[in-house]
């Protein structure tokens, strides 16, 4: 393959040409004297002033600029060479097809080549989303203190008894660039009319900078991409799993639907008497206290005691909701079972590290506290059987509500100590000294854990 000089910038979506080498005759070639190489102006994002111009001769990149160039380019390479093939069968590359009239999603088609161009010129021009995510943070979070956020909650709080002087934030703030402005231009000059008005000036306008490629302002506009991305996906996440609530596909949606609709009917009277004003200033101050250094500091972990609590409460609704009615005529109970799992280094926690077969320790499924009296699951299932897997004999005539599963109880009242979110009481070796989380000195000798499952039965002959 021809060596390409080192003037030329190969875009990272080229495919090399192989070189067709000719077939050998007996005539020796000689070689020609290679091109002149031309020099590479600089070229750039940086926006330049309509007056100059371009006397100075051009001159070769650095080697630095080569290097940064090249790192940025192997950033684009691997953030788009994972990217799968696109199908054969679409027209152009038109994958999204709004109708007769494209909408902006759909202006060009899906293009590797379009795709890295435009991802380049975003990456030197979304500087100010990311200003804008900063400052956003620095008052909501009161990341510069109290008398910073705390301006901006007095602003809020006189445009909320104030409401129409909204409408002259736009003056406010144009004034505001534009008074920013003038005091970087002209530092030491006073403010005058004319000096406003721009009559006593000749100087030329500072041209509008952006970051070149491959400086840090560009790879630090690139790392917040990252992590804006990042943000994304994680309330994505957060959210997306919520919303199958709303598909009527879950218990929850029934009883969510009735109270929106029951909500709904008895608002509709007090909506003329609620005020405005007080509302929208409570809610505006909301975020304010919750972002708040102590509010984060002593109220969350206030809060979090008491999580369990209304998850279990929010479960048992769910749960009565769901009975029918020879279930309500009929006693009802509560039978446990405590699932036990070993950690090692090499497997983790797993249910087959216990030692169990040599008789010298508790089985994966036990139906007491102590852990001794074990649970056998059913012919063929595995040793880290799921909870469904487990036989369990109830007493005569009664049998599990069949609206319902497997709960764990997230109380943990059976051992002095906090369950883990998943319900886990870890102890060390001896299955002692109960803990919220695993100590580190448990390594050495050994670490288990327990957690309580919970299902409710009721009796037969009394739900006839």
């Amino acid at each position: 393959m021809v060596q390409v000089p080192s003037y030329v910038e190969v875009p990272i979506y080229a495919v090399p040409i192989q070189e067709v080498v000719p077939p050998v005759h007996s005539k020796t070639t000689v070689p020609q004297p290679a091109p002149p190489s031309p020099q590479r102006p600089k070229t750039g994002p940086i926006l330049s002033s309509p007056s100059s111009s371009s006397s100075n001769p051009p001159s070769s990149p650095t080697l630095s600029t080569k290097a940064t160039n090249n790192i940025s380019s192997i950033l684009l390479s691997h953030a788009l060479a994972a990217l799968p093939d696109i199908p054969a069968n679409l027209d152009n590359g038109q994958i999204r097809k709004p109708g007769d009239e494209t909408l902006s999603s759909a202006r060009a088609p899906l293009s590797l080549p379009i795709m890295s161009a435009n991802f380049r010129r975003f990456i030197g021009k979304c500087q100010f989303i990311f200003w804008l995510q900063d400052r956003t943070e620095e008052v909501f979070f009161w990341r510069k203190g109290q008398l910073y956020t705390g301006a901006f909650v007095c602003a809020y709080i006189f445009f909320c008894f104030y409401p129409r002087l909204a409408l002259l934030i736009p003056h406010v703030v144009l004034l505001h660039v534009l008074f920013t402005t003038y005091q970087e231009r002209y530092p030491e000059a006073p403010i005058t009319s004319n000096s406003v008005l721009g009559e006593d000036t000749t100087a030329e306008i500072a041209p509008v900078i952006q970051p070149g490629e491959g400086t840090p302002d560009w790879f630090a506009n690139f790392q917040a991409i990252q992590n804006l991305m990042g943000f994304v996906s994680d309330g994505y996440d957060l959210v997306v799993p919520q919303l199958v609530h709303l598909t009527w596909t879950q218990p929850t949606t029934r009883p969510l639907f009735l109270f929106l609709l029951i909500s709904l009917l008895l608002l509709i009277p007090f909506v003329e008497l609620v005020p405005l004003r007080p509302l929208f200033l409570t809610l505006g101050l909301g975020p304010f206290f919750l972002t708040h250094p102590t509010t984060r500091r002593n109220l969350y972990p206030f809060l979090f005691r008491f999580k369990p609590h209304s998850q279990l409460l929010l479960r048992r609704i769910i749960d009565d909701d769901q009975m029918s009615e020879r279930h309500w005529r009929s006693e009802r109970s509560q039978v446990a079972i405590w699932e036990n799992e070993r950690w090692t280094a090499e497997k983790g926690w797993k249910a087959g590290n216990l030692r169990g077969a040599a008789g010298r320790e508790r089985k994966p499924w036990t139906k007491d506290v102590g852990g001794w009296s074990g649970l056998e699951g059913v012919p063929g299932a595995p040793f880290d059987g799921n909870v469904r897997e487990v036989k369990l004999a109830l007493p005569h005539g009664c049998s599990f509500v069949e609206t319902e599963n497997w709960s764990v109880d997230l109380m943990a009242n059976w051992r002095h100590a906090i369950p883990d979110p998943d319900g886990w009481i870890y102890t060390d070796d001896a299955w002692q000294n109960p803990s919220s989380i695993p100590l580190a000195e448990w390594k050495a000798t050994g670490i288990t854990r327990s957690r309580k499952w919970v299902r409710r039965v009721y009796n037969l002959a009394e739900s006839a």
